[in-house]
């Protein structure tokens, strides 16, 4: 009928059993009475994750280490019941799971799995003019590098330009060091003839003092601009006042193309 201190040893540093207690306290009339305690160490939970951070639609496994035994787990979101679980966010999200002993109350754990966006390419294409093949260049942006690149799907190469293109439409994909890969980006290689001259000479005799040579290109692309013997180069293909020489005359294109 008396209050007594009783003084209980914690269990030591890293035990995740339980102990028993017995406790033997005399009654008034002097008889023996026997009190059992079980005693265990405090409960906590940690979350693990693997494949962490992950591409938007991939998958995370989440894993519960425990100090305790012999309860169950419930994962939020989802409200699954085992000790893993595997996640497929669309964005980051945050994970808990609660775990219940039989003996010792809960504890919960959280983590968070991180979903990075997809990483991105730029193009840069240098037509396939002037009997040249073409080359696409790839800049990628977000995503986590190293890249590899990929064109018109063949393998994943780690060089970022691609040449020897004839003219034609490509297909580049980019992949970073997740295996998250850019949406494809479609771009033309240009092609076009290859660039002629025409000359029409009027050479000096004996009524024409001064020789004159008229120059018509055709082919390559955009604008000509014309040069005589080196000189600098001037919209116009007419050269005159020409005394008796060897003369050279050169045509460029808008592509720096020339003849």
């Amino acid at each position: 009928d008396s209050v007594k201190n009783i003084m209980i040893i914690p269990l030591p540093s890293g035990y995740t059993g339980f102990r028993t207690v017995s406790i033997i306290m005399l009654s008034p009339c002097g008889l023996p009475d026997t009190a059992t305690i079980n005693i265990s160490n405090a409960l906590s939970a940690t979350v693990t994750s693997l494949n962490v951070p992950v591409c938007p639609g991939g998958t995370a496994i989440l894993s519960a280490t425990l100090t305790g035994t012999g309860g169950t787990y419930l994962w939020s979101p989802g409200g699954a019941t085992t000790s893993s679980i595997a996640v497929t966010p669309s964005v980051t999200s945050l994970y808990s799971v609660t775990f219940t002993s039989q003996s010792c109350g809960s504890a919960t754990a959280t983590d968070t799995v991180t979903v990075i966006s997809l990483p991105t390419v730029t193009l840069t294409v240098r037509n396939a003019f002037c009997s040249q093949p073409g080359v696409v260049i790839a800049s990628p942006a977000g995503g986590y590098g190293p890249f590899q690149y990929a064109i018109n799907g063949g393998a994943f190469q780690a060089t970022d330009s691609f040449s020897g293109l004839a003219g034609g439409t490509y297909t580049v994909v980019v992949e970073d060091s997740l295996g998250c890969r850019s949406n494809p980006v479609v771009v033309d290689v240009a092609t076009g003839t290859a660039l002629s001259l025409m000359l029409t000479i009027d050479s000096i005799t004996c009524s024409v003092s001064a020789g004159q040579i008229i120059a018509i290109a055709s082919g390559g692309s955009g604008v000509y601009q014309y040069s005589l013997n080196g000189g600098a180069f001037q919209p116009s293909g007419n050269f005159g006042g020409l005394t008796v020489a060897d003369d050279i005359v050169e045509a460029e294109d808008t592509q720096g193309c020339s003849i």
